[in-house]
Formats: structure tokens, C-alpha cells, sequence
């Protein structure tokens, strides 16, 4: 607390100067001073009220922060991912907007300034884009405009600040306001930041009221804003690095396990749109069961028109080659690389692709694949982005595997693990489902239950091997025999069951009729012997010969066994 009275104390002394060098130049104690060195005082007194108000800034911020902490411990809100608690407090929006605006008033009270504003520059669009402003008056500016031919296009090329009076003023000059005003003095300093970045505009009422003096002074407080980006944009960087940390995370914990694989890709690839610019985001997948190099087009967000979703491509070189191979890739520039073609021979030289990054992932099965960003604009992407895109990989790599053991678990208990097909439960459940499917549309379903004759004489007569073989066979020879959008399931035993979607009971007579024709014209024969096989068939349908999946399938076992009764090999419908 004595440090910060000293502090005060020292800008009670600052503030004098400032008013005996401003408000009241004509003191005899400056009389005989040469204007020169009249500038210079000004000079030094300006930059260190300017350093003095800003050290201030930050003290009273450190001093309120550590007040907070200690007076106040129980109300710190911090956001933990994997137990590592992270501190969300930063806002560097916030300290941007709050803290130019200040600078910018300190800069319009210093120089006498009708308006002080601040544009930066887009290079890609030419044209400035409005930052922040502050005027004596009520005033209406631009958010941005054009540079065209004006002033602003000559600034741009400029280290120094440029004073211009009304004798020089042409209709572009005053192009940032919306509405017309009296200025006669406009002065633009350029901010350099590595390279021009933008503006610090003046302007003032009065005529000829800065002088090269001014422009001096002006050119420290552009040197001062410059350091002041600087500390900005490395503080969003890393704010915006802890916001994607922190969407990863929530990706993990909120993920839904039941999604299909492109569901998850576009859950997970939504991360990459909101933290990187691209053009074009592509996901691959690499076929590893030979050397051919096929590649398969995954997942596309942006332009798709030369390799949409579900493109295999056979080629040996490429982006997908690249980066299954050395695992990433970093291109600056698409013109500078030794690279023959992206992804289709030519497609270098037919598009307009300049920068990429991509890092290699793995899909479930360890089936290596890759993402590539791409960009039109040249040096888009830098070592930055390539390090978030690896730890966002990696991420994607644990959500993928854990996808995947659970997609293997649920099979291992819907799927029948002899046949491959649906077992009791997963053929129950789909029965429900598409009876509520059918009752909602107004639609017919047919449900189909079969039983293979004797089967206990073809495994007392072959063994128990012959029997599986047998009944992986008729599997097949079903799955075969009905459509894709049909269920077929096996039971229990050699009983087996099909649920044919959109089809009435009277028209199912004769796909009954096929299935049993087709067993019993299959050969079923192999190392262990061979038999003739017959299936006995009966079928119900839903509405008809029931309102739920319980009557709809007792009603069709109940044909089943009519059929057995009346000499098997045959196919009944039910009759209510």
C-alpha cells in the first residue's frame, strides 16, 4: 500500500507538468525556451503521463485481483477437465475493447482531437475494419470501408505518421464517417505490428493544429498500441487454446456411444470448424488388406465436387499417402511443394488449394486413415495449428477405439455369434420397433417364423459340426432371399424368424414359398457328410392377426406348427 502512495504521488507531479507544458504554455518559466527543445519536453512528458496511466492500469488490476483472491476465495470459478482445474477467467475481447478505448481517449485529450479511431487493415479484402473510437461529439463511423486509390492505400506503405490539412482534403478523406462534419486536420499513424496492421486516426476542427512535432509524439503512441496488440493476441491465443481444450473434453464426456461413424465424425469434426480455418475439411480411411493403396473418402465439410463422401481412389501418391506414411503433413504453400496431386492427378493445377495441414488418426479395427485442412489462401496454417490439430487427433484416436469396443460389445450381445444374425432380443426389439413404425404410417408388416424338420436326426446322424454348418448355411440362404430393408434372426435353436417391413400377409405367400423352395433345393454337404433339408414355414401379419409384437408371433409359431402337423416342408398362413 506505501508503494501504490508513491505511485499516486508520482502522477500528482506527471499531471502538473502536463498542465504547465499544455494548458499553460505561455509560462514565464518556458518563455526563453527554444521551440525545439520546446517539443522535446513535450515528447517526454506525453510518453511518460502515457506509460504512467498504463503501469497504473496494471497495478490497480494486480492489487484488485490479489484483494479478490484473498478477501473472496470461495467464489474463484474454475472449469476442471481430467481433474487439471482450468482457469476460464480470460476475456481478452473484453481487455481489447476496454483498454483501446482509453488509449484512444488519451491519445484525442493529448493531441486536442475532434476524433481519435482505430482501423485495422484487411489485406485479403482491402479494406479497414473499424476497432474502436472516441469523439468530443456524437459521431456515426464506418465499421469499415474500401481503401480504393485514397490516402488510406498510401498509408499502408507508410512507417511514419502523415498530417494532411484541408488544402489537400479530397471526397475520400473523410470516407470513416457516415455523416458529413467539419474537419479541417487529419493525421494517420500506422500501427506495425511484423508488417502494417492498421490505423490511429486524428482529425480536428481547427486548421494547421499539428506540426511535425506531433506527428513525432503520435508515432511513440503507435509504437506503444503496437506492444499492446501484441500482448492481445497472444493473450486470445491462449484463451482460445484453453476454449478447445475445454470442447474436447465436453466432446468425451457428452459423446453418445450408439452413434453411427459418420454421426461421430460430425460431432467431432464440428470442434475443428469453430477453432481453424479452412476451406476444406476431408477425413479418410486407408484399406490396409492389400497394397493397392485404396483410399476411401470418409467424411468431406466445405467443396466436395472433386472427391464427395464415399470416394475410394487408387493412387499411390497424394495428401493420403503422405500422411499414412511420414504421419502429418505441413504445407505453407501448395505452389512450393514437391507434392504431384492432392488426391486426383491434376487437381493441383484445377483448384485453387494453396495451404494444408493434416495429421494421421485411427479408426476402429486400428484401420489408419488421416485429416486434412486446406485452405485457398497461401501460408494460412502454422506450427500452432499442427500442434492443436495432433492433440485433437490424439483425442479423436481414444473416442474412436472407445466407440469401438463398445459397438463390438452391444454386437456381441444382439448378434447370434454362429450365424451372424440378430438374436431372441435384437429380433424382439426390432419386432416393436417396427410394429410402432407401421402403426404410426398406417403400413402392413408380415412376420415370418421357421423351423428346420428333423433337426435332431441330421445332428444324432452327422454330429453337432455338421449341424452348425447346416444352420450358417440357411442363414445365408435367407439373407439371400429377402430384402435389405428385411430382418432376418435366428431364434433359438434351429428356429429362425423374418420380419418383412411394408408387406401385406396376402402377398407374402409366395416369398414364404421361395424361402422354402431355396433350402430345400441347397446341397448341404460337406467334409462331415451331407443331407437333404426341409423347413416348415407359418406367417402372420400385423394388423390383421394382431395389435402387438406378442399375438403377431405366437399367432405365426402357431402356423409353424400347422404346417408341421400337416406333413412339414410346407408354408402355412395363419387363420384367425
Amino acid at each position: 500500500m506505501k508503494n501504490f502512495l508513491y505511485i499516486i504521488l508520482i502522477g500528482f507531479v506527471l499531471l502538473f507538468f502536463l498542465f504547465l507544458f499544455l494548458v499553460y504554455p505561455g509560462a514565464r518559466l518556458l518563455n526563453n525556451i527554444p521551440n525545439f527543445f520546446h517539443y522535446v519536453l513535450n515528447a517526454f512528458v506525453f510518453t511518460g503521463v502515457l506509460a504512467y496511466f498504463i503501469y497504473l492500469l496494471v497495478e490497480i488490476r494486480t492489487v484488485y485481483k490479489f484483494s479478490s483472491q484473498n478477501s473472496r476465495p470461495q467464489e474463484r470459478k474454475t472449469e476442471k477437465v481430467d481433474n487439471v482445474p482450468m482457469d476460464t477467467s480470460i476475456d481478452a475481447q473484453k481487455n481489447y475493447k476496454e483498454l483501446t478505448g482509453k488509449l484512444l481517449q488519451l491519445i484525442r485529450k493529448s493531441f486536442n482531437a475532434h476524433t481519435t479511431f482505430l482501423y485495422l487493415y484487411n489485406k485479403q479484402d482491402q479494406q479497414y475494419i473499424l476497432q474502436n473510437y472516441t469523439s468530443k461529439n456524437s459521431v456515426s463511423l464506418s465499421k469499415e470501408f474500401k481503401i480504393g486509390g485514397s490516402i488510406y492505400s498510401d498509408i499502408t506503405r507508410r512507417e511514419k505518421p502523415k498530417i494532411y490539412d484541408r488544402s489537400q482534403f479530397d471526397s475520400t478523406y473523410l470516407i470513416y464517417y457516415n455523416d458529413s462534419q467539419e474537419i479541417n486536420s487529419l493525421m494517420l499513424i500506422p500501427v506495425i505490428v511484423g508488417g502494417f496492421v492498421g490505423i490511429i486516426g486524428l482529425d480536428s476542427n481547427q486548421k494547421n493544429i499539428w506540426d511535425n512535432g506531433s506527428a513525432a509524439l503520435a508515432q511513440n503512441f503507435a509504437h506503444l498500441f503496437s506492444q499492446f496488440i501484441w500482448q492481445v493476441d497472444a493473450l486470445e491465443l491462449q484463451s482460445n487454446q484453453i476454449k478447445f481444450l475445454q470442447d474436447i473434453a465436453d466432446f468425451h464426456q457428452n459423446i453418445s456411444l450408439d452413434l453411427s461413424r459418420l454421426d461421430f465424425l460430425k460431432k467431432s469434426c464440428r470442434i475443428l470448424n469453430k477453432y481453424f480455418s479452412y476451406d476444406k475439411l476431408t477425413v479418410f480411411s486407408k484399406n490396409t488388406s492389400d497394397s493397392t493403396y485404396e483410399t476411401s473418402i470418409e467424411y468431406i465439410d466445405g467443396e466436395d465436387t472433386e472427391t464427395p463422401m464415399g470416394t475410394h481412389i487408387n493412387n499411390r501418391n497424394g495428401l493420403p499417402k503422405v500422411i499414412t506414411d511420414a504421419g502429418q503433413i505441413f504445407i505453407p504453400d501448395y505452389d512450393k511443394s514437391h507434392l504431384e496431386f492432392r488426391f486426383l492427378p491434376d487437381d493441383m493445377e484445377s483448384l485453387h488449394y494453396r495451404s494444408a495441414i493434416g495429421k494421421k488418426i485411427a479408426f476402429s479395427n486400428n484401420t489408419p486413415g488421416g485429416i486434412i485442412l486446406e485452405s485457398k489462401n497461401a501460408n494460412n496454417y502454422t506450427k500452432q495449428d499442427l500442434t492443436l490439430l495432433t492433440f485433437f487427433c490424439n483425442s479423436f484416436n481414444r473416442a474412436s477405439q472407445a466407440l469401438s469396443k463398445y459397438q463390438k460389445a452391444k454386437t456381441l450381445g444382439t448378434v447370434d455369434s454362429l450365424t451372424q444374425l440378430y438374436n431372441r432380443r435384437a429380433f424382439i426389439d426390432t419386432l416393436k420397433r417396427e410394429i410402432e413404425r407401421a402403426r404410426r404410417y398406417d403400413n402392413t408388416l408380415t412376420l415370418l417364423v421357421l423351423d428346420i424338420d428333423d433337426f435332431k436326426d441330421v445332428n444324432d446322424i452327422h454330429g453337432h459340426p455338421f449341424g452348425d454348418f447346416v444352420l450358417k448355411k440357411i442363414a445365408r440362404v435367407l439373407l439371400g432371399s429377402v430384402r435389405s430393408i428385411d430382418t432376418v434372426a435366428r431364434y433359438g435353436g434351429e428356429e429362425f424368424t423374418i420380419i418383412l417391413v411394408n408387406a401385406d400377409k396376402n402377398d407374402c405367400n409366395d416369398t414364404a414359398e421361395r424361402i422354402r423352395s431355396n433350402i430345400e433345393n441347397f446341397r448341404f454337404k460337406n467334409s462331415d457328410g451331407e443331407h437333404d433339408i426341409t423347413v416348415s414355414i407359418g406367417f402372420a401379419s400385423f394388423p390383421r392377426d394382431g395389435e402387438n409384437y406378442k399375438d403377431i408371433f405366437a399367432n405365426a409359431d402357431k402356423a409353424m406348427y400347422e404346417a408341421k402337423q400337416a406333413g412339414k416342408n410346407q408354408v402355412t398362413m395363419y387363420q384367425s
